[in-house]
């Protein structure tokens, strides 16, 4: 089915709007909780780690600089959301670990996402979800055919159907 320009436009328009709107959510309850979105989204990525991570591992898992990653682990360690530990044999080189503090706020910071997750999509049958997964996962694809590049890693909740993450 072919749309009018300005069509296309204004449901791309929605969509980033309504993103947008979930962000400054999740922005502000995470306020709440004394820490940035952007704080908790690396404290969940150190956490996918079997074991404490380097600096240069948390940078290549969420695709950020070094210089990024030091503001923001800077942040988290001055709260006591993490510690960072001298890895033997090269002082140069950090693992960072998860404080009690921090697995406490990490848990919180997960439940209010849940929330507002499921708030977000009350009132959609399963129908509707699975034909906006679908219809994401192709605008994904038309994205990536253009050279797009989701730097963050593949978020699709079924994996097998997000081909070329």
């Amino acid at each position: 089915m072919e749309y009018k320009n300005c069509e296309a436009h204004e449901l791309i328009r929605l969509f980033i709007h309504t993103d947008k709107l979930h962000r400054n959510l999740v922005e502000q309850r995470m306020s709440n909780l004394n820490i940035h979105r952007s704080q908790h989204m690396m404290l969940r990525s150190i956490s996918a780690f079997s074991e404490p991570p380097t600096q240069k591992e948390i940078c290549e898992k969420l695709s950020i600089s070094a210089a990024t990653a030091a503001v923001t682990l800077k942040k988290l360690e001055a709260s006591g959301f993490i510690t960072k530990v001298t890895f033997e044999g090269d002082a140069r080189c950090n693992k960072v670990s998860i404080t009690k503090n921090g697995e406490d706020i990490l848990k919180k910071g997960k439940e209010i996402i849940k929330e507002i997750d499921d708030s977000s999509i009350k009132g959609l049958t399963e129908e509707e979800l699975e034909i906006f997964s679908n219809c994401l996962i192709k605008m994904q694809n038309n994205l990536k055919e253009n050279g797009a590049v989701f730097t963050h890693g593949s978020i699709c909740c079924n994996k097998e159907r997000n081909k070329d993450k």
